[in-house]
């Protein structure tokens, strides 16, 4: 009844075993899972900056054509007034030097003003012109600062898919070395498990060799303290696996470092 015993709580430990891996690689497809869902995320962040930068730009562009526009317009009509005003001036020299008894005219009177109001609309528009000069100065150094800006965020955003795709890398070869170290310790379990079961049927075959001092006893106690070891070691791994998945490099890198011998 022992012997049977014993052998169902070794067939029990295998399938421990099993659900255990099982267990590990459904842990390693969620983290797949989470790597693919921030890398959409990063992917649907920069699509929306890009988006904004570029409607920022777009209407920074039309407000500057606007102002380019209204500027020249105005620079138009003071260049007209300008020559109404050497034209007007000249009439007035003209019809000066016709004057008898230093007597002014009706006409003369109303073209000077004339003149006057002329000049004073030339002041009022240079002074718009003026202000809306300032004012494009002003949007063009605005677009100036937010392509400053957007060049800036484009270089964020390529230094965070930079470290992105650097860590990527690490961890799938963390997984890499994590999956390595599985399948090694898997093997060791198995070759002892096995090795127990032919020993431990030997023995069965042969109860007169199952005194204490025998040597195929002793070795069967020594590959039982020996699975003991590997599954203590291989569980409290997967301990440290499902407490901190944030330290998994600090996890494999001490596992390394107990080994096998």
């Amino acid at each position: 009844m022992e012997k049977d015993d014993a052998l169902k709580i070794m067939m029990l430990k295998a399938e421990q075993q099993i659900n255990t891996i099982h267990f590990l690689n459904k842990s390693l497809e969620l983290s797949n899972n989470e790597k693919q869902e921030l890398r959409m995320q990063v992917r649907i962040y920069r699509l929306i900056k890009l988006l904004s930068l570029n409607n920022d730009n777009l209407i920074l562009r039309r407000e500057k054509d606007s102002l380019s526009f209204q500027a020249q317009q105005l620079q138009n009509q003071i260049d007209h007034l300008q020559q109404q005003d050497q034209k007007i001036a000249q009439t007035s020299e003209k019809n000066s030097s016709d004057q008898q008894n230093s007597k002014l005219t009706p006409s003369y009177l109303f073209l000077q003003q004339e003149y006057q109001k002329v000049m004073e609309d030339n002041s009022q528009l240079k002074i718009i012109l003026q202000e809306l000069r300032n004012s494009l100065q002003s949007e063009q150094l605005l677009n100036q600062s937010l392509k400053f800006e957007n060049e800036k965020q484009m270089t964020d955003i390529k230094h965070y898919q930079d470290i992105i795709k650097y860590k990527e890398k690490h961890l799938l070869n963390l997984e890499l070395q994590l999956k390595c170290q599985q399948e090694a310790y898997q093997e060791q379990i198995d070759s002892l498990s096995s090795k127990l079961f032919f020993q431990k049927q030997n023995l069965l075959q042969q109860p007169q060799f199952l005194q204490d001092n025998h040597p195929e006893s002793t070795l069967i106690q020594q590959y039982q303290e020996k699975y003991e070891l590997i599954k203590l070691e291989y569980e409290k791994l997967l301990q440290q696996l499902n407490n901190e998945p944030v330290n998994l490099q600090q996890t494999l890198v001490n596992f390394n470092r107990k080994g096998l011998k």
